[in-house]
């Protein structure tokens, strides 16, 4: 069950609030209906589904173990009950409900198939299942390798570089400025992040602390601190390259770099681990 996403930059303490406000939310929706003696039995069962979702997602953010099948209300599992897949009995809820409701697990539409459940539960290894398991679905699977090490897998139409990139970081809730797709000699992709990279500040603020300096009479400036909204993949010791297309190795001062910063709205970096320099110049932007 992935976690809940409000925008690229929301931290979890802001999807917490946002899920338990919108938990009461369900919860005053199901006393409404028991007060109207469930006339609505539909209504009943998408608001315990959607709790039941609510609370999946929570104990998610919270790195608490997740509900099981047996905690589902029973209102939810006995209609369905000839339905369920006994090796993968809470998949097979959502799928039916989803079926039934509309209801939205992901973010966007799939489309799942009895056998793609049972290969999820078999013991083949895990690049088998990811390659051979059946779809009515055209589109191809792509593995794509993660800067940590890690593999995630998205499925396309074509291999146009572009488009992977943008597929990848709309479900990682990445920023597809700051990364690049590399083909790797077996055939897969890999995911890097960009020597240089743009960020925009949209909201006149960034969330990014930037010092500037002079470094034998040339400026330089460079990333010292992040907030919890800052870019994905802005990291600390990045260097600013220029702001709105102005070198800031042009300018004559780590004052007017400053100013720069505060008044710029595209700011141009390149990824380096720069040693800390003294009389320093910063700028919250």
């Amino acid at each position: 069950m992935s976690s809940l996403l409000l925008a690229r930059t929301t931290c979890n303490e802001v999807a917490v609030s946002f899920l338990q406000r919108q938990h009461q939310k369900v919860m005053e929706k199901l006393q409404q209906v028991k007060s109207e003696g469930d006339v609505d039995p539909v209504a009943k069962e998408r608001a315990l589904l959607k709790e039941f979702a609510i609370q999946c997602r929570l104990a998610a953010l919270n790195n608490k173990p997740l509900p099981t099948f047996q905690d589902l209300n029973e209102d939810v599992k006995l209609l369905i009950s000839d339905r369920i897949l006994t090796d993968c009995p809470l998949t097979s809820v959502f799928l039916v409900y989803n079926n039934l409701y509309e209801f939205r697990m992901w973010r966007k539409s799939v489309d799942v198939r009895v056998s793609d459940l049972r290969a999820l539960c078999s013991s083949s290894t895990p690049r088998d299942i990811i390659m051979n398991c059946p779809s009515s679905s055209s589109n191809s699977i792509f593995r794509i390798e993660l800067p940590n090490g890690n593999t995630t897998v998205i499925s396309h139409e074509n291999q146009n570089p572009r488009e992977l990139l943008e597929k990848v970081c709309l479900k990682l809730a990445l920023q597809p400025e700051l990364f690049e797709l590399i083909r790797k000699d077996d055939g897969d992709w890999k995911l890097s992040v960009r020597e240089e990279y743009e960020v925009h500040k949209r909201h006149a603020k960034l969330g990014l602390t930037i010092y500037a300096y002079n470094d034998n009479g040339v400026i330089k400036a460079e990333v010292r601190g992040l907030t919890s909204y800052a870019p994905e993949g802005a990291d600390i010791g990045d260097v600013v390259v220029s702001v709105d297309g102005k070198l800031v190795s042009k300018v004559t001062s780590a004052a007017d770099v400053e100013r720069m910063l505060t008044e710029g709205r595209i700011i141009r970096l390149r990824k380096s681990r720069i040693p800390t320099k003294s009389g320093s110049e910063a700028a919250k932007v």
